[in-house]
């Protein structure tokens, strides 16, 4: 999953406008996200697949995954 979110971040990187990558890129740190464990990096998980949903609600108010 490691590899996944290495290329779904490079995406987002060359083109912020990628709404599919920013949404692949969210689900992939949520299915990492392990509920009701309060370690550093699993609250990091959660905290980046909420920042990537943010981005693309900003960009497409009603998409219904994000």
């Amino acid at each position: 999953m490691r590899q996944a979110i290495d290329h779904f971040q490079q995406a987002v990187t060359l083109d912020p406008s990628l709404i599919n990558a920013r949404l692949y890129l969210a689900t992939a740190y949520a299915q990492q996200y392990v509920g009701g464990v309060d370690t550093p990096d699993n609250i990091r998980m959660a905290e980046q697949a909420i920042d990537q949903y943010k981005q693309v609600l900003q960009a497409d108010p009603r998409n219904i995954t994000a």
